[in-house]
């Protein structure tokens, strides 16, 4: 290929990006005008299970870039649902990052809200009474609202013993 020709070719390869990126934001955009946006899966006149602006949640796999950035956003959501006890607990007797991370975690897992409104887990917390933490944990519904599985009760137990423990970080994995 020519030099004349390889110029030609890059431009045209970098004016189709450029189309093909203003005629995506237009289609979301069109999307976003004809749909209403559903924030809880609800089903469609088809009984298809559907999320969002009209995406099909049955049919089609996730990619793994939309789960990051999901799960980004939720953990984003708990960190504000518990940033005024989290303040307060780090101004009067600061725990590690490990820990808080744990506590995020468990606050997804169970829901931010009911982490938020736990008041004998957070006076544990702020007491440095992890024997407390863990009865209180011990004490809720862990598989009623995560699961039972043996791999889900491995996470518990890891996320208890981290948190107590408040040790290096254990290995995540599976």
């Amino acid at each position: 290929m020519s030099p004349q020709a390889a110029r030609e070719a890059a431009a045209f390869e970098q004016e189709l990006g450029l189309t093909e990126v203003r005629a995506a934001r237009q289609a979301e955009q069109i999307i976003k005008m004809h749909f209403e946006r559903h924030a809880l899966p609800t089903r469609d006149e088809n009984n298809v299970l559907r999320l969002g602006w009209n995406r099909q949640v049955e049919r089609h796999p996730e990619p793994v870039e939309v789960s990051a950035l999901r799960l980004r956003s939720e953990i984003a959501q708990t960190r504000q649902v518990l940033h005024r006890r989290v303040f307060a607990l780090q101004a009067r007797k600061p725990i590690s990052v490990l820990r808080l991370s744990v506590l995020y975690a468990i606050a997804d897992l169970l829901g931010p809200d009911h982490v938020e409104a736990w008041e004998p887990l957070w006076q544990g917390i702020e007491a440095g009474d992890w024997p407390k933490v863990m009865q209180e944990l011990l004490r809720c519904n862990w598989n009623g609202l995560v699961g039972h599985t043996e791999q889900k009760k491995v996470l518990f137990s890891r996320l208890i013993t981290a948190l107590i423990a408040d040790a290096t970080s254990p290995a995540w994995g599976t």
